[in-house]
């Protein structure tokens, strides 16, 4: 997808889910509790913030030192990040059956205020995949051979990930990988050391991962993803990984 046909489908996109935000009911605690499930919700009235310039964008590179690729530039511009964060069910702590509380989270990530989060996000494969060394043996021979101590362990995942192609938070667990495939950047789904991928571009993933908020799907995207999981298995680092 070039640089005109994204403009496109993400202010399609926008149209999309802020005509189903005006329209959503947001779930009560109690409706979540009869679920039997925590979980979160879309608050009513959500729109999209106005899109960030390129030097707002180039502000916010260099205050986080991270380099955007130019589909999330381009999604920064015109989307930016809701106006309204989630509401979060959690259970309490004293009754685990019960959902206690309603708490605010972010969903697609706001660099200009979410800083806690992003610094989360940013932090999590990280420290993910080192949970799964220590705790779930894992160590893969690509990686060479597996250091004696937890620190130097800890330092060699650092290693690689720093020579890996980037991943760009986008809301949650989900990742724009800056590596590009015949068929886009990709975006990573990523809980420790279990990633697949979740869109074979960033369109394909809003597509795939917000279906339930667009009322129609563009016939151009409702194809099934076509990645090349040979291609896949040769990005450095993460490629070993991706299931």
């Amino acid at each position: 997808m070039n640089r005109d046909q994204l403009e496109k489908f993400l202010i399609w996109f926008r149209a999309r889910t802020e005509r189903y935000w005006e329209n959503h009911t947001t779930q009560s605690l109690e409706n979540f509790g009869q679920r039997g499930v925590g979980g979160g919700d879309w608050r009513q009235g959500t729109h999209w913030k106005n899109g960030l310039s390129e030097i707002d964008i180039d502000r916010i590179e260099a205050n986080w030192g991270v380099a955007f690729p130019k589909d999330y530039r381009a999604f920064l511009s015109i989307l930016n990040a809701p106006t309204k964060k989630q509401a979060s069910f959690r259970w309490s702590k004293d009754a685990p059956s019960r959902l206690a509380q309603v708490a605010d989270r972010p969903s697609f990530f706001d660099w200009e205020n979410d800083h806690e989060h992003i610094r989360s996000a940013l932090d999590q494969p990280l420290n993910g995949i080192f949970f799964d060394v220590e705790n779930n043996a894992l160590w893969l021979a690509a990686w060479g051979e597996r250091p004696a101590t937890p620190d130097q362990r800890k330092r060699r995942l650092e290693q690689l990930i720093k020579a890996a192609p980037a991943l760009i938070p986008i809301f949650g667990r989900r990742y724009l990988l800056d590596y590009e495939l015949p068929t886009g950047r990709p975006v990573l789904s990523i809980h420790q050391s279990d990633i697949i991928i979740y869109g074979e571009d960033l369109a394909d993933y809003l597509v795939n991962d917000f279906r339930d908020l667009l009322s129609e799907i563009p016939a151009s995207m409702a194809a099934p993803t076509k990645i090349d999981m040979q291609k896949v298995a040769e990005i450095p680092f993460w490629g070993t990984l991706i299931g």
